[in-house]
C-alpha cells in the first residue's frame, strides 16, 4: 500500500470517529448549493446564499467548497469532518469573529485557505496543525493583532501568506522557521513598528515582500542576511529615517523594484543599495532627502531613480552610474548641478529637472538629455512584462497603469488629482481639498474657513476664503465650509443664508420641517425630488462621490405653515423629514382632512367604526328621540289637565337652553386647542359637544366612513342648513293641511283638535329652528369671501403666487365659490337677519301686554320665586295674556320684564360664531371682541338677574357664563408650550363637570317627577278604594 493512501486512510479513520453522519438534508440536492463534478474535482459552491450556518451533509468527496459572502459568525468544530479530500476552502467576506483550533485538523490535502474580509481577532496556534500541504494563506482585512509564533510550524509547503491590514503589532521571531518555500509575503497596512534582525530566518528565497503603512522608523542592518531577494521589496509610507549600510549587501540579491517612498529619509549612504546589481526602478520620492553620499548608486546598474518631491540643494559628486536611463530630480529645490556629477552617465540618460532655481545649467560632454519640468510633471514609469504585483502596487499608491502588448505603463495621479487605489485617477472633489503633488491616494486639506469651488485644486493657493454665512473656524469639508447655526444653503459651492421661517430646523444645513408645521411640494416651481437628492448629498461626508450631480437645487422653496395641531402633522419622513408628513388618518392642505375610512370630530380624525356599531349607533338614537318625544307628548298632555303647575318639559327645557348656550359656544373653544388628544373617555365628551352642535351627521351617520365620496363639505353643509328650514317648514304646512282635510271628511271631528295640533306642530318648527338657528349660521357664515384665507406658495414669492382657501374647508378654492358667496349674503339677509327678528316680534307682540298687565297688579310681591313646584307663569285666563305655547319656551324661564332676553342669548352665540368663522381664534380682533362679548353679557346677566329661577340665575352666571369666559379667556391669552397640555385637559376636565351638574339636574327633576307622579296615582287608588 502505498504511503500516501495509507496517511488518507488513518485520517478518514479518526475523522470518522469524531462525527460518522451529520444531520440535515443534503446541501447539493435540496438548491442551497451549487454542485459541479468533474474527472478530478468536486466543487461545492455556497457562496451569495446569506448563509448563518454551514449546510449539512456536504458530500465527503468534495475537493473545492466556496461559502464566501454569506453572513456565517462561527464555524463548529466539526464542520469539514470527513472531508478528507477537499483543498481548497473560501470563507471570504462574512462575519467570522473567531475560528476554532481544529477546523481543518482532518483535511491533510489542504491547499488554499481564503479567510479574508471577516472580522477575526485571534489565530489558534495549531489551527494549521494537520496541513502539511497548505500552499496560500490569505488572512488579511481582519482585526488580527497577534501571530503566534508557531503558527506555520508544519507547513512546509507554503508559498503565498497575505496578512495586510489587519492590527498586527509585531511579526515574531522563528515564525517562518519551517516555511523555506515561502516566496510571497505582504504584511502591509498593520501598526508594526519594528523587525527584528532575524524575523526571516528560515525563508531563503522571496520574491515579493511588502510592509507598507506601519509605523517602522529603523531597519536591522542584518535584515536580509538570511534571505535572499529578488521582484519587489515595498518599505514605502512608513517613518524609516535610513537605510542602514549594508542593508542588502549580506547575500546576492535579484530586486528588480524597491519601494522606500514617503518615509522620513533625510540622507542615502553610499552602501544603502550595495548588491542590489540588477535593480531596475528605485523609488524614493516624497522624503526629506537632502544629501547624497558620493557613489550612493554607482555600481549597482539602476535603470530608473525617482527622487523627485525631496529637499535637494545640490548634486555635486559622483552618485549616479551608466546604466541609469532616467532621473527624476524635479520638485527638488536644485540649486547647483555639476559636470562632476553627471561625468559617469552615458549619452542616452534623461535627466528631469526643475530648473526655477538652477544657477547654471550643467555640462556633460556625453550630450547627456536634461528635460526642465514643471512641479505637476507627470513621468511614465514602463515595466516589460505584465506582473499583476507591480501593478497592482502602484495602483495602490496612486498611479494609473494600462498594459499594452507585453508592457505595463504606470503615471503616477497627477497634482489636482488622487488615486483611488483602484487604477483611477480622481479629481479633488469641491470643497477644502488640493493636492500640489502626485501619485497620492488622498488630497490635502485647505485651511480652516477657504475651500476650493470647483474642485481639482492643485495649489494651497487656489484655497480661497469661504462665502458669507459660512463657519470658517472649521474645515470646509466637500462643500464651501459649513453653515452657520441657523443658516441653510441650496449649493455645496455657494455660501448661506439665514434660515428666518418658523417651523423649521436648519442645524444641517438643509431645512428639515418641524412637527407640527406643514408645506406643499405640489406646485409649479417646487421639485421635491430635486430637494431630497440635494439634502442626501449634504448628509455624505464619508466616501463623497465628487462627481455626484445632485450638488444643489434650483427651484424655490416652499412657504412653512403652522398646522391646527401638532399631532396632525408629525413630519416623521424618515431621519430628515424633508417632504413632511401627515398623521395617521390626515390628509389635505395643513393635514386638516380626514382620509377614507376616518371621520372627523372636533377638527380630529379617528378610524371608523365597523358598519354594525354604526347602524346599532343610529337605532339608538332614532330610539331615543323616539322616546323623547313620547315623554314631551305624556307631559303636554299632563300640563293641559294640571295647568297650574310648571312642567317637566318647561324644567327641562330650561336647562337643555343653558346647556346648548354654552357647549354651542363652548365647542368652538375646544377645537382651537392643539394639543388636546381626544382619546378614551375624551372621545366620549367630544362626540357629545358634537352632538350638542348638531352635527349629527358626522357624530352619528358618518356618511364618510359607508362610503369615501360621501363627504361633508362647506358646500353641502350650506346647502343642508338652506333647506332643513324649508324641507321643515314646508313638511310641516302639508302634514297639517293633511290632518285639516281629513277633519272635514270624518264626522264628529273637533276643530279644536285640529287647533291643538296647529299649536304643537308650531313648537316643533319654532323649537327645530332655533335649535339648528347658530350651526345654520355657521354653514353660511363659512361661506363668506371674508372666511377665506390666503396663503403664500412660495417662500419669499411674489403675490401673485397665492392660493386662496375656505378656512372651514381647505379642500376648495375660493374662486370656484362665486355663486355660494351670493347664496350666503341672500342667506343671511333672509334667514340669519330675519329668523331673529321674526322670533324678537312675535315675543313683543304676545309678552308685552302681559308686561303692562304685571305692571298694573297692586298686591303683586317682588320676592323671588325659588320653589321650583311654584308656578312661574300664572295660568288664569282671566287675568294673563294669552301666549301661544310654541313661543312660551323662549321666555318661560324669563321674567316677564326680560321677554326678548333670549334673543340677546341667541345674538351673543351667533356673534360668537361668526367672528370664530370668518376670522380664526388666531385673529386679534375675534379674540378682543369675543372677550369683550363675553364680559359684556356676563355682566348684564349679574346686574340684571333676568331669570325667574334663582337657581337657574345662579346655574347661568356661576357655571355657564363663566366657564365660557375662562374658556375664551385660556384660548386668548398666549401659554407656554410645556403648560399648553396639561392647561387643555384640565379646562376639559372642568367643562365635563359643568355639563354633568347641568345635565345631572335636568335628570334628577325628571326623576323627581316620576316620583311625585308614583305617589300622586298611588294615593288615587287608594282613596278610590275607601
Amino acid at each position: 500500500m502505498p504511503l500516501s493512501v495509507a496517511i488518507l486512510f488513518i485520517f478518514g479513520l479518526v475523522c470518522a470517529t469524531k462525527n460518522a453522519s451529520k444531520p440535515g438534508q443534503d446541501a447539493c440536492t435540496t438548491g442551497v448549493c451549487i454542485c459541479h463534478e468533474t474527472k478530478k474535482t468536486f466543487v461545492v459552491n455556497c457562496s451569495n446564499k446569506n448563509l448563518q450556518i454551514v449546510p449539512n451533509n456536504i458530500p465527503q468527496v468534495v475537493t473545492i467548497i466556496y461559502l464566501a459572502n454569506n453572513n456565517l459568525t462561527s464555524l463548529p468544530n466539526n464542520t469539514f469532518v470527513n472531508m478528507i479530500k477537499l483543498t481548497i476552502i473560501d470563507l471570504t467576506s462574512n462575519n467570522l469573529q473567531s475560528i476554532p483550533s481544529d477546523l481543518f485538523g482532518c483535511l491533510p490535502l489542504l491547499n488554499t485557505v481564503y479567510l479574508q474580509q471577516n472580522r477575526i481577532k485571534k489565530i489558534p496556534e495549531d489551527i494549521f496543525f494537520n496541513n502539511s500541504q497548505l500552499w496560500k494563506v490569505d488572512l488579511s482585512f481582519n482585526e488580527i493583532s497577534e501571530i503566534p509564533p508557531q503558527l506555520f510550524k508544519t507547513c512546509k509547503m507554503l508559498h503565498v501568506l497575505q496578512l495586510f491590514s489587519n492590527q498586527i503589532k509585531e511579526i515574531p521571531k522563528g515564525v517562518f522557521n519551517s516555511t523555506q518555500n515561502l516566496k510571497y509575503l505582504t504584511v502591509s497596512n498593520n501598526t508594526i513598528q519594528e523587525l527584528s534582525k532575524d524575523v526571516f530566518s528560515g525563508l531563503t528565497l522571496l520574491t515579493y515582500f511588502s510592509i507598507a503603512r506601519n509605523n517602522i522608523s529603523s531597519l536591522p542592518a542584518d535584515l536580509f542576511d538570511d534571505v535572499s531577494l529578488s521582484g519587489s521589496v515595498d518599505f514605502s509610507n512608513n517613518s524609516i529615517e535610513e537605510i542602514p549600510s549594508g542593508l542588502f549587501s549580506g547575500r546576492e540579491h535579484h530586486l528588480k523594484m524597491l519601494y522606500f517612498q514617503r518615509n522620513n529619509l533625510k540622507f542615502l549612504r553610499n552602501d544603502s543599495f550595495r548588491g542590489l546589481r540588477n535593480l531596475h526602478h528605485i523609488f524614493l520620492q516624497n522624503n526629506n532627502i537632502r544629501y547624497l553620499e558620493d557613489g550612493v548608486f554607482v555600481g549597482q546598474n539602476i535603470r530608473y531613480i525617482y527622487i523627485f518631491g525631496n529637499e535637494l540643494q545640490q548634486i555635486s559628486n559622483i552618485s549616479f552610474t551608466e546604466g541609469t536611463k532616467e532621473i527624476h530630480l524635479y520638485r527638488n529645490n536644485i540649486e547647483t548641478l555639476t559636470t562632476e556629477a553627471l561625468a559617469p552617465l552615458g549619452s542616452n540618460v534623461t535627466i528631469f529637472l526643475t530648473c526655477g532655481k538652477l544657477k547654471c545649467t550643467p555640462w556633460s560632454q556625453n550630450h547627456i538629455n536634461i528635460t526642465c519640468v514643471n512641479d505637476h510633471f507627470v513621468p511614465k514609469i514602463i515595466f516589460n512584462g505584465t506582473s499583476p504585483k507591480n501593478k497592482l502596487k502602484l495602483e495602490k499608491d496612486g498611479f494609473h497603469c494600462t498594459i499594452s502588448g507585453n508592457r505595463t505603463e504606470c503615471s503616477p495621479c497627477k497634482a489636482g488629482t488622487f488615486g483611488d487605489q483602484r487604477g483611477s485617477c480622481l479629481r479633488c472633489p469641491a470643497g477644502g481639498f488640493y493636492q500640489d503633488e502626485i501619485g497620492l491616494t488622498h488630497c490635502k486639506l485647505c485651511k480652516n474657513g477657504t475651500f476650493v469651488k470647483s474642485g481639482g485644486g492643485f495649489s494651497s493657493a487656489q484655497c480661497e476664503v469661504c462665502p458669507e454665512g459660512t463657519n470658517q473656524t472649521k474645515e470646509a469639508g466637500y462643500r464651501a465650509c459649513f453653515c452657520k447655526a441657523n443658516f441653510t444653503r441650496t449649493n455645496r459651492s455657494n455660501g448661506c443664508f439665514f434660515c428666518t421661517e418658523e417651523g423649521l430646523n436648519c442645524s444641517l444645513d438643509f431645512k428639515v420641517l418641524l412637527p407640527g408645521y406643514y408645506w406643499n411640494w405640489s406646485f409649479p416651481h417646487l421639485n421635491i425630488t430635486q430637494y431630497s437628492f440635494f439634502v442626501r448629498n449634504l448628509q455624505v461626508e464619508q466616501n463623497f462621490i465628487p462627481s455626484n450631480p445632485n450638488t444643489s437645487y434650483t427651484y424655490l422653496m416652499p412657504q412653512v405653515f403652522k398646522c391646527a395641531r401638532t399631532a396632525n402633522c408629525p413630519n416623521e419622513d424618515s431621519a430628515t423629514r424633508i417632504t413632511g408628513t401627515c398623521g395617521h388618518g390626515y390628509r389635505g392642505w395643513l393635514c386638516s382632512k380626514c382620509k377614507a375610512k376616518f371621520y372627523s370630530l372636533l377638527n380630529a380624525c379617528y378610524p371608523c367604526p365597523s358598519t354594525v356599531r354604526m347602524v346599532i349607533e343610529s337605532v339608538c338614537i332614532v330610539c331615543l328621540c323616539i322616546l323623547i318625544y313620547l315623554i314631551v307628548i305624556w307631559q303636554n298632555k299632563l300640563s293641559r289637565r294640571l295647568d297650574y303647575d310648571r312642567s317637566l318639559i318647561d324644567k327641562v327645557s330650561s336647562r337643555m337652553k343653558i346647556t346648548l348656550g354654552f357647549y354651542q359656544v363652548a365647542a368652538e373653544v375646544l377645537e382651537s386647542f392643539d394639543d388636546i388628544r381626544w382619546t378614551g373617555p375624551l372621545r366620549g365628551l367630544a362626540e357629545v359637544l358634537s352632538l350638542l352642535r348638531f352635527s349629527i351627521l358626522r357624530v352619528i351617520i358618518r356618511p364618510h366612513c359607508f362610503r369615501s365620496s360621501w363627504v361633508i363639505d362647506a358646500k353641502l353643509k350650506f346647502k343642508i342648513g338652506l333647506s332643513f328650514p324649508l324641507a321643515l317648514i314646508t313638511s310641516m304646512f302639508l302634514f297639517y293641511q293633511l290632518v285639516k282635510l281629513c277633519s272635514k271628511l270624518k264626522l264628529g271631528r273637533k276643530i279644536t283638535d285640529v287647533s291643538y295640533l296647529k299649536s304643537k306642530l308650531y313648537c316643533y318648527v319654532v323649537l327645530l329652528l332655533f335649535i339648528t338657528y347658530p350651526p345654520t349660521c355657521e354653514a353660511v357664515f363659512s361661506l363668506y369671501s371674508k372666511a377665506c384665507e390666503t396663503f403664500q406658495l412660495y417662500e419669499g414669492g411674489s403675490p401673485n403666487t397665492t392660493i386662496t382657501l375656505l378656512r372651514s374647508d381647505f379642500d376648495l378654492e375660493c374662486k370656484d365659490l362665486r355663486t355660494y358667496q351670493i347664496l350666503a349674503y341672500c342667506a343671511t339677509a333672509l334667514y340669519v337677519i330675519m329668523f331673529p327678528c321674526i322670533l324678537l316680534f312675535l315675543l313683543r307682540k304676545y309678552c308685552r301686554g302681559h308686561v303692562l298687565e304685571e305692571r298694573r297688579k297692586v298686591n303683586t310681591t317682588k320676592l323671588e320665586i325659588d320653589n321650583e313646584n311654584t308656578p312661574l307663569i300664572n295660568n288664569n285666563k282671566a287675568k294673563q295674556h294669552f301666549l301661544p305655547i310654541w313661543l312660551r319656551f323662549l321666555c318661560e324661564n324669563y321674567k316677564p320684564q326680560f321677554w326678548y332676553w333670549e334673543i340677546i342669548e341667541l345674538a351673543r352665540k351667533v356673534s360668537q360664531t361668526m367672528l370664530v368663522t370668518l376670522f380664526g381664534w388666531e385673529n386679534a380682533l375675534t379674540v378682543l371682541l369675543t372677550i369683550a362679548l363675553s364680559v359684556l353679557y356676563l355682566t348684564l346677566h349679574v346686574k340684571l338677574s333676568p331669570m325667574k329661577s334663582q337657581f337657574e340665575q345662579r346655574l347661568q352666571v356661576m357655571f355657564s357664563l363663566t366657564a365660557i369666559f375662562i374658556n375664551i379667556l385660556i384660548v386668548a391669552v398666549p401659554i407656554p408650550a410645556t403648560y399648553g397640555p396639561a392647561i387643555s385637559t384640565c379646562l376639559i376636565l372642568i367643562n365635563m363637570i359643568i355639563i354633568f351638574i347641568i345635565l345631572g339636574e335636568g335628570t334628577f327633576a325628571f326623576v323627581r317627577f316620576l316620583v311625585h307622579r308614583y305617589w300622586h296615582i298611588r294615593f288615587a287608588k287608594e282613596h278610590e278604594r275607601q
